[in-house]
């Protein structure tokens, strides 16, 4: 959690209108107002915005695309994958589902049942065919960008 409320924050810094979602438009605004030295193309802001999206077709940028992206870039060590399926786990059935990870989003305060719904459907099903529940080897695999 400490990790990722500075994302939020720089996440809530970019969604300016307050929508859960961050726009071409603002994100273009928020990389040239912070880009003072080394300055960006709008092509090369654009590349970067479409890297972000999930779909080709979205117009926007979702808290979880956006922090997924963000911590792609981190070392994820195994003892913090195992601390974060634990955390999810709260009855420690050795497997997270949809209703976990629900839950954990509402206590985090980044719930938004259309995100949480596109992320299990569109991430989990890649990595297995059930979309039931997800075991911490799966879960591992997930994080660890490993199919």
């Amino acid at each position: 959690p400490d990790q990722t409320s500075g994302l939020h924050e720089e996440f809530e810094k970019i969604d300016v209108d307050g929508t859960g979602e961050i726009s071409l438009h603002c994100f273009k605004q928020a990389l040239i107002a912070n880009s003072d030295q080394h300055p960006l193309t709008e092509n090369e802001i654009e590349d970067i915005f479409n890297g972000l999206k999930v779909r080709k077709t979205d117009l926007s940028i979702r808290w979880h695309e956006f922090i997924a992206a963000c911590l792609s870039q981190c070392h994820i060590d195994d003892r913090n994958i195992r601390l974060a399926f634990d955390r999810l786990d709260t009855e420690h059935k050795g497997f997270i589902t949809l209703k976990d990870l629900k839950s954990a989003m509402e206590f985090y305060g980044t719930y938004s049942r259309y995100d949480l719904q596109s992320m299990w459907i569109n991430s989990v099903i890649d990595y297995k065919k059930e979309r039931d529940h997800l075991a911490f080897d799966e879960f591992y695999n997930l994080l660890k960008l490993d199919k």
